[in-house]
Formats: structure tokens, C-alpha cells, sequence
């Protein structure tokens, strides 16, 4: 029994451990980001791979960085417009489809 309860212990250790080191691995990828932007001389290019870089350590499908429109007033369009886009294998590019880079506010919180 008690041999069981140290073996348990060890791997709640182990995947203690395992999570600790996963977070450090996506805060360097994120760092990798960072470094990227401020070193690509075309900014566009700089953009487009910091998002994959971001994509990849998160593995996810898409990485958008978004814009709040406003009117010539400064009031509220109540919608964001896609600027910049990555997109995994698996996914779609939306960037690329004119209706599909306006997201409304509407149900955004979800």
C-alpha cells in the first residue's frame, strides 16, 4: 500500500512538473513573438509570423489581431475589423473573404 501511495505521489509530482515546464515553453515562444516584430524590417512580414509563432506555442487554428471602428465622430461602428491574420492548416484562411473580416460586437463575450 504504501509503495502505491508513493508512486502516486511521484507522478502527481511529475505532472506538476510537466505543466510547469509546458508554461515556461509557450512564455519563450511568446518571447520569440516579441523579439520578431521588433527585428523584421517589413512590419507586415514581422506581424504575420509573430502570430504564427503565437499560433503554434498555443496550438490553436487562427491568430487574428482585431480593430475597433469608430465613425469620423469617434462613435462606436460596433464592429471590429480583421487586420491581420494566421491560420493553421486545418483552418481557413477569413482574412480573404471580404463579409468574413467584420466581426460584430454581438455575442463577441462568447
Amino acid at each position: 500500500m504504501q509503495v502505491k501511495l508513493a508512486i502516486s505521489e511521484r507522478v502527481d509530482q511529475l505532472e506538476a512538473q510537466n505543466r510547469l515546464l509546458s508554461a515556461r515553453d509557450r512564455i519563450r515562444e511568446a518571447t520569440a513573438a516579441a523579439i520578431t516584430l521588433l527585428t523584421l524590417e517589413k512590419f507586415d512580414e514581422a506581424v504575420n509570423t509573430a502570430l504564427q509563432i503565437i499560433g503554434e506555442s498555443l496550438d490553436t487554428d487562427r491568430v487574428c489581431v482585431l480593430e475597433h471602428c469608430d465613425d469620423a465622430l469617434g462613435q462606436s461602428l460596433g464592429h471590429l475589423k480583421v487586420l491581420y491574420e494566421w491560420d493553421s492548416a486545418y483552418a481557413g484562411a477569413q482574412i480573404s473573404h471580404p463579409e468574413l473580416t467584420q466581426v460584430s460586437y454581438e455575442g463577441i463575450e462568447e
